[in-house]
């Protein structure tokens, strides 16, 4: 019932595509739409302006917010939150990297992987980050489970 929901609002509000924010009025709860620079309009055709907010129902928008509140103040230093833009469901960095190890560890137990690390951009480098932290983190079990 929540995935229909939550389905029907992204095609309503964006016909399908994933919704661009800036983190800062993401967390506001303000629509980026109404403060576009026309320097960082959309080149892309899978992603529009808008309102996260509105693209899930306010009992788990509120939670989802929340969440993305709580990673930002422990990983993002605050002078860079205008830089961050917000996809509903994916988080974009634009002049911020992270100093990550060979398994994409930052701390002892804490990974960044994706285009959260701020080094490369792209499905593929995103995808092959995420294989191989899953590696070290799994380490010699992972040809079990394959």
């Amino acid at each position: 019932m929540l995935l229909k929901e939550i389905r029907e609002r992204a095609i309503q509000q964006r016909g399908g595509k994933l919704i661009c924010q800036r983190l800062t009025e993401y967390l506001d709860r303000t629509p980026t739409i109404t403060k576009i620079n026309t320097s960082e309009r959309n080149s892309d055709s899978f992603w529009v302006w808008g309102d996260i907010n509105k693209s899930f129902p306010e009992s788990i928008s509120t939670d989802i917010r929340e969440a993305v509140l709580y990673f930002a103040e422990r990983l993002l230093p605050r002078q860079h939150w205008e830089e961050v833009k917000v996809f509903a469901p994916e988080i974009a960095y634009a002049g911020i990297s992270f100093p990550v190890k060979s398994n994409f560890s930052i701390r002892p137990g804490l990974y960044i992987i994706g285009d959260c690390v701020g080094q490369f951009r792209g499905i593929a480098q995103a995808f092959c980050s995420g294989i191989i932290c899953a590696e070290s983190l799994i380490g010699d079990g992972y040809d079990q489970i394959l």
